[in-house]
């Protein structure tokens, strides 16, 4: 029954329109699926509304900004809630404390004329076990021992560490050191020139 209703409805319509030239009033209905118009290979195709498009791009953009936020927070607690202690730690890593003898000079008796100490200059002998092989660091270690005449397991200890510079003897004679480097000049053609 309400079928014919819409149905005379609808040729009522028709028929004012076509006098009166009202143009067609239809409600939009939105498409969730399109059929291609092969008519050869009929396919049924997804449209991606508009709405779906604005959604993945604001998730997208939402998820950059997000990171984005999260690294800003972290390089803010990196400079201002650490900077204090990484920048302590940096110039510790960059720099080295020494402690360095002066040079004294020769010491008279009370007359001026004996002469009861004199200052020598002497040499500090270190090594970066990092460029010595693995195998040559017992032949190193064996010729720094009995040139400097220090422990042989000491130096032995200190040439196999992996640090940058391990200290083997302080206050080392001119003569030894000049014996050392003697012997690298044989051992491995270094020249000290």
């Amino acid at each position: 029954m309400r079928k014919k209703f819409k149905q005379n409805q609808m040729k009522q319509m028709e028929k004012l329109q076509k006098e009166v030239d009202i143009p067609k009033i239809r409600k939009k209905k939105r498409r969730k699926w399109k059929i291609s118009r092969d008519k050869k290979h009929p396919k049924v195709d997804k449209k991606i509304g508009d709405i779906t498009r604005k959604k993945v791009l604001r998730f997208i953009m939402l998820a950059v900004f997000g990171v984005l936020f999260l690294l800003l927070v972290r390089i803010g607690y990196i400079q201002f809630g650490k900077g204090v202690e990484y920048a302590g730690m940096a110039i510790d890593q960059q720099s080295m404390k020494r402690k360095i003898s002066p040079k004294r000079g020769t010491i008279y008796d009370a007359t001026g004329k004996e002469v009861l100490a004199v200052s020598s200059s002497v040499e500090m002998v270190t090594v970066n076990p990092t460029n010595i092989a693995k195998e040559n660091k017992e032949k190193v270690a064996r010729a720094l021992s009995e040139i400097l005449e220090v422990d042989y397991e000491k130096v032995a200890k200190r040439v196999g560490k992996h640090s940058s510079i391990e200290t083997i003897a302080k206050k080392v004679e001119k003569d030894k050191t000049n014996r050392l480097r003697e012997w690298m000049r044989r051992k491995w053609h270094y020249d000290w020139n």
